[in-house]
Parts: structure tokens; C-alpha cells; sequence
């Protein structure tokens, strides 16, 4: 029997192998001395496959990199292909992606010196395509993943592979992905695919995955009710066939299910059994996902401390392996967390983080949403050529007889092609004038907040500066009615610093869609008593009457910080704008659908051409107060946005001398 054949042979008792009770001492000593480099990969693959390496995974990656480069191509052509593809594997087990993607090409050339290769050979190459798409997913082109997988799928349709297991994993890993992207329904197709290929085929633990992936759609979708049923059965399902680690990603699965329930307690036991499977594992990815998902329960019962502890150590994990999603989510748990001990220094610092990675996000989709549209159309255009190609080999049977009809459908398939394209390039042509105007937009907003934060802040700081000698030098004079003249103006400027920095903090948020939002049932009489006992002083200074007529327990339902800074911006912009001797009045209408709150000033008014600007963000826009008070012209722009977070309405009546009248609806009940 000649070397080739001997190979060929053994690389085919593999899978029986696997099913035998083997002693895999005999087996190693058998591989320790063949010299046969091929016949070592050919054994290391079977030592693996059935457990000899589980505690060595270093001593086997070494040792299957020795005997590849020790292997000669020429010798050995039929089975590189398998080896490359082992070699895949074992580089995306290791977290060595770019490694991986290295051998699938050194695979794909190989695979192209063959003219017609063997039904063998072919479905090796085939089985490259689902550790590719893994691959290529982790080192961030999830575009490229898809593309490649389709194309795997694609290939193995046409081939008519008896390979179920590849096309269920080639299925599952393409649901992931559109799940990712949000196509939820798209990726459902795929998973319900493999849940019917496994069940045909009686293969457990990809029915199992495949309800699992299913469970966590309804886990985004945020319907808790119907994961946890579903996700119970795959516990059990994985505990039938021994999958331990897949038994507790599903366990941390349902502890978001138990999150998002409001079932704290079982969520934090079911994560806690996880982290300590996971702390003893060398996978970083699982042990990232609990400690953030720890975090942010934590974060949920008020532990802050213990919201930090764990996040902190999620977000090393993630900055390590580059995972900016996760970044995101917990750099956001560390702001809320640091923001409530009262740690500014901390929480403006994770809000910096926040707001970096998320214009990395925003840039990231923009340009997938490019590349999507052109990857879909040279997709598109690769399927017609191979439709075409197909309908040419049929047509030579009776060439004289169809050649006018296949003359008309290439000239329509052209025309089609053609106008594809320029439907297509349209598309992309308005999709980047509204990412130009967007980004336009961007810009002005970052440039006029940092006008307002280099000129605007001045002023209140100014005012605090060799504050102690100004009052050491008045009290010794005894000039008393000027210590209480800068009292008055401290008490001024300091409100407004106050109000400054936290409509800034809130508008970064809304520029980013980050504005915590926790409707509760409260009395909205309180809350406006708070807010005008801080403008008590500001309204004697200008003589202005300010009158809360909203009537005591009335209740709304709605954030209450947002709707403190609502009702905070209203009333000083009112004050700013009502002459001394005038009158503010707040009131407050119940509807059917909600509570309608009114301040109405007696100030200068409005002409409709500013009316009709009023919460737009743009220079020049703020004017001066009835005494000289600057604006930002941010505080109306925030009102607006913070009202669409609270689930409310915003309207404005205002004549020019006669006042001004802003009604703010905001819900009554959840």
C-alpha cells in the first residue's frame, strides 16, 4: 500500500474512530513514533477529537504547527486542505483570528490547483466556511462574515452536500449575525432551519443551540415571558447530552431574563454559579459578559459599589479584546454608577469614554450601511451571472431555435443590470448627502458647545475669584448694603452655573441618546415648589410674582429628574424674559390622556418668526433678558428633547409685549 493511499485511509477512520472506546496512550505512542509528519496532524486530530488534549492545549497547537511545516505539499495535496481547516479551528479556539483567517487562504489556494476535485476534497474546502465567518467576525467585519458564509451555503446548495452538520452550522452562524445587526425575523428563518435539519437528523445539541439562539431573540426583543420557558428547556437539553459550557451560557441567558424582570435575587444567583465556571476557564469573552451582567443588576438595586467592582473588570476585558459594544455598555453602567457616590471627577470621565465610542459606533454603521447596499448588489449581480451561465448550457441543445429569445433576455437582463445600478448608486448617492448633512450638523453642535463652555462658564467663575478679600475689605468698612449686593449676585451666578452644567451634561446625553429614562407615579405639585424656592431669590431681585397654582397630589407619571430640569429650564427662561413687576403663574390641567402644565409669563413675547425656531440649537438664537441676562441658547433646545424622553408634548402661544405660554403634556399613568 503506497504512503498516499495509507493517509487517505486513516483520515477516513476518524469519525469511526470517534466512536470507539480507544486507548489513547497506545495512540499517542503510535504518533510519537511515525515518521510520517502527515500521519502525526492525521493522529492529533483523532487524539483531540476525543479528549487526549483537553488539559494540553498549547502542547497540541505546537505540535500540529511543527508537523505542518514539516509536511511537503507535493507529497501530501489531498489532505493540506483538511489540515488548514484543523488548523482554522484551533486558531479561532485560541482567540487567533487574523492566524485563522491565514489558513483558510493558504487552504483557498490549494483548493484552486484543482480542476475537479474529489467529493472529499470539495467538502473539507466547504467545511472552512463556518470558522472563516467566526473569524472574521471577532476581528470586527461582520460584513465580510456574512458575505462569506452566504457564500459557503450557497456552495453547498449547489453541491447538494450530505453534510447536514456543516449546513446547520453554516445556518446558525448566519442567524447570529443578522440577530446582531436587529434583523430578528431575518435571522429566525436561519435558526429555525437548523431546528428542523437537527431534528431530522437526531442531532440534540443543535436542536438545543438552535432554541437557544431563538430564546435570546426574545431576550433583545425584551419579551422575558417567552425566553424563560424556552431557555429552561435548553438547560435541560444541554444537560442531557453533557454540554457544561453551553449549559451556563444558557443559565446567564435566563439571568437576563430574570434581570429584565425585575427577579434581581434569582439573577444575581444564577450569574454568581456562572462566574465561577467561568473564572476557571481561559475563555475572556464569558467571563466579560457575566461580570458586566453583574454590574448592571448591581447598578439596578441601587449597589453602586458593587455596579463599579464588576464593571470595571467587563470593560478591561473588553477593552482587551476590542469588543466596542460592550465597551459601551459598561463605560455607561460606570457613569450612572460613579455618578451616584457623588464621584464627578470618575463619572465625567466615563461620560467622555461613553461619548468616544459611541461616534466609533456611529461611524461604524454609517459605513455598513454603505458596504451593505454594495455587497447586496454585487451578491445579486454574482447570482444572475450564474443563473445566466446555467441557462446558456440548457440553450445549446436547440441553439437555432431559442437564439433571437435568449438575444432579447440578455439585452433585458443587461437593461435590468443597468438600472439596478443606478437605482442602487441613487440610494447610496442620498444616503451620504443625509450622512453629510447629519454630520454638518454634528460639527455645529460640538463648536457652539465649546463657545459656550469657553465663554459662557467665564462669567460665574469670575465671579467667584478673590471673592475673600472683597468681603474682608466690606466688613471692615461695615458697608453691608454691598456685602448684600454681592450675596444676591453670588446666589445669581452660582444658580446659573449650576443650571449651565447640568443642561450641558444633559444635552451630551441626548446627543447620544443616553438620558436615563425611569418613569415613576409623583406628585408634580412638589417637585415645582422645590424648583421655585431655588429662583425665590432671582424673582424679589426683579419684583416678579410668581404664583404655583397646580394643585397639591397631582400625579404624573414620568422620569422625575427629567422633569425637574423640564420645569427648571421653563421657569428661568420666563424669569429672564418678564420685566420687573411682572407675573409668572403655574397651572395644571387633567385630561383623559394626561396633565396638561402651563407657565405663563407677562414678558416681552415673541414674533412668530422666532416662535417657529424657538427649540432649535443655532448662533446667535439666545437674546438678552429684560436686565442684561445672557442665555445659551441650549436650555429651550434641551427642554425639547427631554420632553420626547418623558413620552410628553411641548406647545407655545406668545404675542410680542404681552407674554408668553409654554404647555408641557406629560402622561398620567403608565
Amino acid at each position: 500500500m503506497n504512503k498516499v493511499l495509507s493517509i487517505v485511509l486513516l483520515a477516513l477512520s476518524v469519525p469511526i474512530l470517534q466512536g470507539q472506546d480507544l486507548d489513547l496512550d497506545s495512540l499517542y505512542k503510535i504518533y510519537s513514533h511515525t515518521n510520517s509528519h502527515n500521519e502525526k496532524i492525521v493522529h492529533l486530530i483523532i487524539l483531540d477529537d476525543n479528549g487526549y488534549y483537553d488539559e494540553d492545549r498549547e502542547g497540541l497547537k505546537n505540535a500540529w504547527k511543527e508537523a505542518m511545516d514539516k509536511t511537503k505539499k507535493e507529497d501530501y495535496l489531498n489532505q493540506f486542505i483538511t489540515h488548514y481547516r484543523y488548523g482554522l479551528t484551533l486558531a479561532t479556539d485560541y482567540n487567533e483570528y487574523e492566524e485563522g483567517i491565514t489558513y483558510f487562504n493558504k487552504a483557498y489556494d490549494f483548493y484552486q490547483e484543482y480542476d475537479k476535485p474529489q467529493a472529499q476534497v470539495h467538502n473539507e474546502y466547504l467545511n472552512l466556511f463556518p470558522a472563516l465567518g467566526t473569524a472574521l467576525d471577532y476581528t470586527g467585519k461582520p460584513e465580510k462574515s456574512l458575505k462569506r458564509l452566504l457564500e459557503g451555503l450557497e456552495l453547498c446548495n449547489r453541491s447538494g452536500t450530505k453534510d447536514t452538520t456543516l449546513v446547520m452550522r453554516l445556518n446558525y452562524n448566519i442567524g447570529n449575525l443578522h440577530a446582531y445587526r436587529g434583523e430578528y425575523d431575518e435571522s429566525e428563518k436561519y435558526f429555525n432551519q437548523v431546528g428542523k435539519l437537527a431534528e431530522a437528523t437526531g442531532k440534540k445539541f443543535y436542536e438545543a443551540l438552535a432554541k437557544d439562539a431563538v430564546a435570546i431573540n426574545e431576550i433583545d426583543r425584551k419579551n422575558y415571558d417567552k425566553a424563560e420557558p424556552i431557555l429552561l428547556e435548553v438547560i435541560e437539553d444541554f444537560k442531557a447530552i453533557k454540554k457544561e459550557g453551553f449549559v451556563y451560557t444558557a443559565i446567564n441567558n435566563l439571568a437576563l431574563v430574570y434581570k429584565g424582570q425585575k427577579k434581581y435575587k434569582l439573577a444575581l444567583a444564577n450569574l454568581e454559579e456562572c462566574k465561577k465556571y467561568h473564572e476557571g476557564n481561559t475563555d475572556k469573552r464569558d467571563l466579560m459578559w457575566v461580570y458586566g451582567d453583574i454590574g448592571k443588576v448591581n447598578f439596578d438595586l441601587g449597589n453602586a459599589k458593587e455596579a463599579i467592582e464588576y464593571c470595571t473588570k467587563a470593560l478591561k476585558i473588553a477593552e482587551e479584546t476590542n469588543q466596542t459594544v460592550y465597551i459601551q455598555e459598561n463605560c455607561n453602567c460606570l457613569y450612572g454608577a460613579h455618578k451616584k457616590v457623588k464621584d464627578s471627577d470618575k463619572a465625567l470621565f466615563y461620560l467622555e469614554k461613553l461619548r468616544a465610542v459611541a461616534d466609533t459606533l456611529a461611524s461604524e454603521s454609517k459605513t455598513k450601511e454603505i458596504t451593505q447596499l454594495s455587497m447586496q448588489h454585487q451578491f445579486d449581480m454574482e447570482k444572475e451571472k450564474t443563473a445566466l451561465a446555467h441557462q446558456a448550457e440548457l440553450d445549446k441543445k436547440n441553439l437555432i431555435q431559442k437564439s433571437l429569445m435568449s438575444g432579447l433576455a440578455l439585452l433585458g437582463l443587461l437593461l435590468f443590470f443597468v438600472y439596478r445600478n443606478y437605482i442602487n448608486k441613487k440610494k447610496a448617492n442620498e444616503l451620504i448627502s443625509k450622512q453629510k448633512k447629519q454630520l454638518e450638523e454634528s460639527n455645529f453642535l460640538k463648536d457652539r458647545i465649546f463657545a459656550i463652555l469657553g465663554h459662557d462658564l467665564r462669567k460665574p467663575a469670575l465671579a467667584f475669584s478673590n471673592l475673600s478679600k472683597k468681603l474682608s475689605y466690606l466688613i471692615k468698612k461695615k458697608d453691608y448694603d454691598t456685602l448684600q449686593l454681592i450675596g444676591n449676585n453670588l446666589e445669581a451666578d452660582a444658580n446659573s452655573l449650576h443650571g449651565l452644567i447640568d443642561n450641558i451634561l444633559n444635552w451630551a446625553l441626548s446627543q447620544k441618546n443616553g438620558v436615563p429614562y425611569k418613569p415613576v407615579q409623583f406628585d408634580i405639585h412638589e417637585t415645582t415648589t422645590e424648583i421655585l424656592n431655588i429662583f425665590v431669590r432671582v424673582a424679589e431681585t426683579k419684583a416678579i410674582s410668581i404664583e404655583n397654582n397646580i394643585p397639591e397630589e397631582t400625579i404624573i407619571f414620568a422620569d422625575p429628574n427629567v422633569s425637574s430640569a423640564i420645569i427648571r429650564n421653563l421657569v428661568d427662561n420666563a424669569l429672564k424674559y418678564t420685566p420687573e413687576g411682572g407675573r409668572i403663574d403655574l397651572n395644571a390641567q387633567e385630561t383623559d390622556k394626561g396633565i396638561v402644565i402651563a407657565i405663563r409669563d407677562t414678558g416681552v413675547g415673541m414674533s412668530k418668526d422666532r416662535l417657529n425656531n424657538i427649540f432649535k440649537f443655532r448662533k446667535n438664537k439666545s437674546t438678552k433678558g429684560t436686565v442684561g441676562e445672557k442665555g445659551t441658547g441650549l436650555g429651550l433646545h434641551l427642554v425639547h428633547h427631554l420632553i420626547k424622553t418623558n413620552k410628553g408634548k411641548i406647545n407655545v402661544k406668545s404675542q410680542l409685549g404681552k407674554g408668553t405660554t409654554f404647555e408641557v403634556w406629560l402622561p398620567k399613568a403608565a
